[in-house]
C-alpha cells in the first residue's frame, strides 16, 4: 500500500511537470512524455505507446507535432494532469496489477474497461455510480459512458466522487452547449459526434472556450467503412478534436470490415499525418487487454442490461443493477460465453 502511494506520488509530480514543460515548450514537453513511459508498466501496449513517440521525435514533418502544441494551447493544466494520472498510473498501472490479481483469485478475467450505452442508462438511474464503485474493487479504473444523460446532476456526482478514475464521455454534438458545470471536474474526456457541421463546430467551440480535453468519434460498419477513412474526411475532422478520434464498430460490422479498419488505423497512426491520434474502441482495447490479463475482455452493457463483449460475443441475461454484485454478473456471463 505503501509503495503504491509512493509511486502514485511519483506519477503525479512527474506529469504535472511534463505538463508543465508542455505549456512552456511543447517540443520538450513531448520528449518528457518518453520519461513518463519509462516508469510505467513494460506491457506490450506501454511499448507499443513509447515506440510512437520515439518514432514521431524521429520525424520532423510529424503533425503530432501540432498535436501537441493544440493540447497545450487548448486544454487547462489541471484537465490534462488529472485524466493523464488517471489512464496511465490508476488504469494502467495499479488497475492492470489488480486485475491481475482479482482474475486469479475470482477465476474469471475482469475488464480493463466497461461501457454504459444510453438506453442502458436511460432505464437505470443508478447504474452509473454502482457501476464504479463495484468495478474500482475488481481494478476497473477507465469507464465509457454514452448519451446526453452523462451530465445528468447525478452522474456528475459520480465523476466527482470518483477522481482517480478516467471517464470518456461520449455525445452528440447537438446536446453540447454551455458545460460549466464541469468546472472542477477534470478527470473527464468529452467526444462529439454528430453530421452536422455546424453543430460540430459550435460544440467545439465551446470545448475550447472551457479550455476542455475533447474528442470526436464516429461509428462504421460494412457500408461506410471505406468513406470515413477517405483521405479528405479524415482531414476534415481535425477541426473537431484537441486529442483522439475514436472509431467505434457497430454491432452489425462484420468480423472483417472490423479487422480491416484496424489495419487502416495502424497504417494511419504510423504515417503520423493527421494532428490527432485515431484508436479503434474495439481492436485498440482489446490488443491492451490481452497484455493485461490473459483473456480480459472490456464490456458493453446495452439495452434491457444486455451485455456486448470486445470478443464479439453478446450475454442476453439481463443485468439486475439493483440488487446484483457486478462481479457476480460478470462470473455468471464469463462462463456462460466460455
Amino acid at each position: 500500500m505503501a509503495k503504491d502511494r509512493m509511486a502514485h506520488a511519483m506519477a503525479e509530480t512527474l506529469i504535472g511537470k511534463v505538463v508543465t514543460d508542455m505549456k512552456n515548450d511543447p517540443e520538450r514537453g513531448l520528449r518528457n512524455i518518453i520519461d513518463l513511459f519509462l516508469m510505467m508498466p513494460r506491457e506490450k501496449f506501454s511499448e507499443n505507446l513509447f515506440s510512437l513517440v520515439q518514432r514521431m521525435l524521429s520525424n520532423e514533418d510529424s503533425a503530432y507535432y501540432t498535436l501537441v502544441k493544440k493540447v497545450a494551447s487548448d486544454v487547462s493544466s489541471e484537465n490534462l494532469k488529472r485524466f493523464a494520472v488517471n489512464i496511465a498510473f490508476n488504469s494502467c498501472g495499479k488497475g492492470a496489477k489488480m486485475i491481475r490479481e482479482r482474475s486469479c483469485e475470482l477465476g474469471f478475467p475482469i475488464p480493463w474497461s466497461i461501457s454504459i450505452g444510453e438506453d442502458f442508462l436511460e432505464k437505470n438511474n443508478n447504474a452509473v455510480k454502482k457501476i464504479v464503485t463495484e468495478g474500482k474493487e475488481l481494478g476497473t479504473y477507465l469507464y465509457l459512458i454514452f448519451g446526453p444523460k452523462c451530465m445528468d446532476d447525478s452522474v456528475m456526482e459520480v465523476y466527482r466522487e470518483n477522481n482517480d478514475c478516467a471517464f470518456i464521455l461520449f455525445m452528440d454534438s447537438k446536446n453540447i452547449r454551455d458545460i460549466n458545470k464541469f468546472d472542477g471536474i477534470n478527470n473527464v474526456i468529452i467526444s462529439i459526434a454528430g453530421d452536422d457541421r455546424d453543430s460540430l463546430a459550435e460544440a467545439a467551440d465551446v470545448m475550447h472556450k472551457y479550455s476542455r480535453f475533447f474528442a470526436y468519434h464516429r461509428y462504421y460498419d460494412d457500408e461506410n467503412m471505406s468513406c470515413i477513412l477517405d483521405d479528405s474526411k479524415m482531414e476534415a475532422i481535425s477541426d473537431y478534436t484537441n486529442s483522439f478520434v475514436f472509431f467505434i464498430p457497430k454491432e452489425s460490422c462484420s468480423k472483417n470490415a472490423c479487422l480491416k479498419t484496424k489495419e487502416e488505423l495502424r497504417k494511419i497512426r504510423d504515417t503520423q499525418k493527421y494532428a490527432y491520434i485515431p484508436i479503434d474502441i474495439k481492436s485498440d482495447v482489446s490488443e491492451i487487454e490481452e497484455t493485461i490479463s490473459e483473456g480480459s475482455y472490456s464490456v458493453f452493457f446495452v439495452e434491457d442490461g444486455k451485455t456486448l463483449t470486445s470478443k464479439g460475443n453478446k450475454f442476453a441475461e439481463r443485468y439486475d443493477v439493483s440488487n446484483e454484485y457486478i462481479g457476480d454478473y460478470l462470473k455468471k456471463m464469463y462462463l456462460s460465453l466460455k
